[in-house]
């Protein structure tokens, strides 16, 4: 997969999130181009979400860059098959264009969770307990507003095991 950005459009990260959340960004931005191999695949596919700093505009609609996709589909004989789209922004004069999309929402959480989670143990690698527990906790209503009952219960008893001075 390669992202060709438009002039003045800038990549921030970029996140794997299904089947795992990991940051994938190291090596994958050259310029203006992000590029992501994908790994074969299944059923459930593979979702990626790039994050991206798109300088102000006036209103109106913005092509802010090219997604190119390049596969393979050995059962069917095709090889080196390419799918381009515009990837298209509508800017408008008021603060909210449009609802937002709920599955992206749904990525964008799942990655701020995972974030919360990282840096919280930096916090703990640093000695900062306090720091540390406020992004466990928060993590933890992100993961129960997602419906990830099984991590938000880890996040909260990490919370508990070190605020008993237990660590990670």
């Amino acid at each position: 997969l390669r992202l060709l950005l438009v002039q003045g459009v800038e990549t921030q990260r970029i996140w794997q999130v299904t089947p795992l959340i990991k940051d994938v960004s190291h090596g994958a931005v050259q310029g203006r181009t992000v590029s992501a191999d994908l790994p074969e695949l299944s059923d459930n596919g593979a979702a990626y979400l790039v994050e991206l700093l798109i300088p102000a505009r006036a209103p109106g609609r913005y092509r802010f860059a090219q997604a190119e996709l390049s596969y393979d589909i050995p059962i069917e004989g095709q090889y080196g098959v390419k799918q381009r789209v515009n990837l298209m922004l509508d800017v408008t004069a008021e603060s909210v264009a449009e609802p937002a999309n709920k599955r992206v929402m749904n990525v964008i959480e799942r990655v701020t969770a995972f974030k919360l989670q990282t840096q919280a143990l930096s916090e703990a690698d640093m000695g900062n307990i306090a720091g540390a527990t406020r992004k466990l906790r928060a993590a933890h209503t992100r993961l129960l507003d997602l419906g990830e009952m099984e991590m938000a219960q880890s996040a909260l008893n990490e919370v508990e095991r070190l605020e008993q001075g237990q660590g990670f």
